[in-house]
């Protein structure tokens, strides 16, 4: 017991000391930010809304995640450390979990062959997520336990309970809940079944309390995400799933899960299938969803340190028998290991690039937000995250992706609305084969911009690109407009009205911006 705390509390411990690090190098991901507006939205008494005055929107889907970060939040801790203490206290709850397992192993030598695995886990590349403000380890931590309940049999009256509290904090951990009180109930021993279904019955009350009050709130049956999710080309979708997931490390992690479940013993193998069985449903759902926001693989982070769990469990039953190739079982699971940690490298790579160069990672958003908008002002955008976070004046924000606004999750984006919405400001991530060694252009020729765009695809950030581009067409006079260097290319659309007399001023801050990195806490001293 002891050990597992300490190398717990140590693994917890080094990790909350790298993400603060992190963070006062880099930023949080620009899709984290999004929940961290609600958050603040929120303790601030605006109630759960996008921005001041706004309609009750559920834009924010890690439902116990926002709860625990605005509790955070209210007793006066950053919203960003907020994040990362809750994410390592995850991380504690893995280790301890992965550690249990492998020094519940009796053989010494076997003990310290295999101690690495307990804190192996974290560099697969799902960390970047939890590095970037998601709730990927504290989510993962609890799938986890309940995985490792099931699997010792233990405390099996607990699974309705913890399913409950994982269907609230993601809307995809609902596959996971139901399919883990189901298998709770198929292991639950016969004296204890009336217990357990009557903790399934305290679950089945809970949740209908909470899509009872969640939809007397919101007046929506979904969180705004799953309507932006629901992809309007299945197979086209699959096949990109299928292509983006299936990296060499993963590929390689599933040949050895089989491997490793082929040579187990009749009985392991049957447990080993049925705890498997939550994985294959997720990911057969998954694979059929566009993913947007599926930073560092998170929505699949819980299916791969589920897998590892098992994988570990499955080497340790081998190790206990006189079977051959001991050592070489052990290399590969190393080097499953080292494939996924080369990925992660490479991760961090672009991370690193990507943060260090690009303008919206420094004073311009707040910049922005002082120099530009006025209370009462109207901005419609297609990215969600980094530019409203930062926004402190009381504007009206649409949301063309329908991430956070209520008509464009549910209906197509299309230039009558816009027109409706009669937006001040249009900041929009469009397609654009402009080409140029300026960070700015401002485009004065409607040719020059019809041109240059160039869209195809109809998910709904497709619709939001050609909604923007024919309301821009048909107002051209109205709108200055200026194309923004953003990484290698110009996919940044910024669009001002000329009433607003501003446009000198926003296209000098946008020229100003680049080469100027500032830190997510630097940026925060700022607004003091």
């Amino acid at each position: 017991m002891k050990t597992k705390l300490i190398c717990s509390f140590i693994l917890a411990l080094l990790y909350l000391i790298i993400n603060y690090y992190y963070i006062k190098v880099f930023n949080f991901e620009e899709d984290a930010y999004i929940m961290f507006r609600y958050v603040e939205m929120f303790v601030k008494g605006y109630g759960i809304t996008f921005y001041p005055g706004g309609e009750h929107l559920e834009g924010a889907t890690d439902f116990l995640w926002f709860i625990l970060l605005s509790i955070l939040n209210k007793v006066h801790i950053d919203v960003g450390i907020a994040s990362i203490i809750l994410n390592a206290s995850g991380v504690f709850l893995i280790t301890y979990i992965m550690s249990a397992v492998v020094l519940n192993v009796q053989d010494t030598r076997t003990v310290k062959i295999l101690f690495p695995f307990s804190f192996l886990w974290i560099l697969f590349i799902p960390i970047f997520a939890a590095l970037g403000g998601f709730s990927v380890f504290l989510y993962s931590s609890i799938i986890l336990l309940t995985v490792h309940l099931l699997n010792k049999e233990e405390k099996i009256n607990w699974i309705p309970i913890l399913s409950i509290i994982i269907s609230l904090f993601r809307p995809d951990g609902v596959i996971f809940g139901v399919c883990f009180t189901f298998i709770g109930l198929y292991i639950c021993v016969k004296e204890k079944r009336k217990q357990y279904i009557i903790n399934m019955m305290i679950a089945l009350i809970i949740g209908i309390i909470y899509f009872t009050w969640r939809y007397t709130y919101f007046r929506e049956l979904l969180p705004l995400p799953l309507y932006v999710k629901q992809s309007n080309d299945v197979w086209l979708t699959v096949k990109l799933n299928i292509k983006v997931f299936f990296s060499w490390g993963s590929i390689a992690g599933v040949t050895l899960f089989l491997i490793y479940f082929i040579l187990q013993k009749p009985q392991d193998k049957r447990k080993i299938f049925l705890l498997s069985i939550p994985i294959i449903i997720f990911f057969s759902i998954l694979i059929f969803v566009y993913l947007s926001q599926n930073v560092s693989f998170r929505f699949q982070a819980p299916v791969m340190y589920i897998g590892y769990y098992l994988i570990l469990n499955m080497l340790i039953n081998l190790l206990r028998f006189k079977i051959k190739h001991k050592k070489l079982l052990i290399g590969l699971f190393y080097l499953v290991i080292l494939l996924t940690t080369i990925s992660t490298i490479r991760n961090l790579g672009w991370n690193y690039i990507y943060n260090r160069f690009t303008y919206m990672n420094n004073t311009f958003p707040i910049r922005f937000s002082e120099k530009i908008l006025h209370d009462g002002d109207v901005i419609a955008l297609t990215e969600a995250g980094r530019l409203p976070y930062w926004i402190n004046k009381k504007v009206q924000i649409i949301d063309l992706v329908g991430l956070n606004t209520k008509y464009t999750a549910k209906n197509k984006t299309t230039k009558q609305y816009i027109e409706k919405v009669n937006p001040d400001i249009i900041m929009a991530f469009i397609n654009t084969t402009y080409e140029g060694n300026k960070n700015v252009y401002w485009i004065e020729d409607p040719y020059i911009f019809k041109n240059s765009i160039n869209i195809s695809g109809i998910e709904k950030h497709d619709q939001a690109m050609i909604a923007v581009e024919n309301f821009l067409l048909g107002h051209w006079k109205e709108y200055d407009v200026f194309f923004v260097k953003f990484w290698h290319s110009y996919p940044h659309v910024y669009a001002i009205k000329k009433s607003k007399k501003k446009s000198d001023i926003l296209y000098n801050l946008l020229n100003e911006s680049f080469n100027n990195y500032t830190s997510y806490f630097e940026l925060k001293n700022l607004l003091k």
